[in-house]
């Protein structure tokens, strides 16, 4: 593994790209164990890089899910409806949400 002293900031930054900010990785190609990333990360104030590498698979995987949805997938279609779509009424469940002492809001779905 390599001496902690050698990992430098650009070291670390280098090494988190296009890792989707999982430290396994980013240790795997530092050669280094997980918990000196982590230390490395709180040092050099790294954390929303690290945030930055994590909405990258989420930006991903939204991709490939407007691609399943623009094929016609059934299930795709009602993950969005039910997730994007809850404004519009497309719910499973009963939410109430309390506002303020008076005002309560209650959103019925299928």
């Amino acid at each position: 593994m390599t001496n902690k002293k050698e990992i430098t900031k650009i070291k670390l930054l280098e090494a988190m790209k296009n890792s989707y900010g999982n430290i396994t990785v980013i240790s795997q190609r530092l050669d280094t164990a997980r918990s000196y990333v982590y230390e490395l990360i709180k040092k050099y104030k790294l954390e929303s890089a690290i945030d930055d590498e994590r909405e990258k698979i989420i930006d991903l995987a939204e991709n490939k899910l407007i691609n399943k949805v623009n094929d016609g997938e059934p299930s795709m279609i009602g993950l969005v409806l039910k997730t994007l779509g809850k404004r519009r009424g497309y719910v499973e469940r009963t939410e109430i949400e309390k506002i303020g002492e008076d005002k309560i809001i209650v959103t019925l779905g299928s």
